[in-house]
């Protein structure tokens, strides 16, 4: 991996912070949630505790979860009716984990570019 001087890494850090709100998931192999944190409120996952069946609460990882030792990235889901979001799954040492970033501004604008080349098109 790169490395990066420390103002450019606390910038992206700040960025990423402020602008795709993480939340993320450690699960285990049962589905169950080992650990929870991030901006789960931002995706309206306050609810989630740890101990909890995790397909219960975020049913698009139903059949996602356990990874077996496989990353996958899901970009621009739509996660509710106003917000996209990239999924990120990937293995730990005792579960899985799920990191969600909010991609809402991305989709939209890739929506209205699109639209407008389909209208241009016609």
């Amino acid at each position: 991996m790169e490395s990066y001087p420390s103002p450019i890494e606390t910038y992206l850090r700040q960025q990423i912070l402020a602008c795709r709100h993480p939340a993320f998931f450690y699960i285990s192999s049962e589905c169950q949630t080992l650990e929870v944190g991030g901006s789960l409120a931002h995706y309206g996952l306050q609810y989630c505790r740890v101990g909890q069946c995790i397909t219960d609460r975020v049913c698009f990882l139903h059949g996602l979860i356990p990874l077996y030792g496989e990353s996958i990235i899901i970009p621009l889901l739509q996660f509710n009716v106003r917000q996209y979001i990239d999924v990120h799954l990937f293995p730990g040492t005792t579960g899985d984990w799920v990191l969600l970033l909010d991609t809402t501004d991305q989709a939209l604008q890739q929506q209205r570019v699109q639209q407008l080349a389909y209208r241009e098109s016609s």
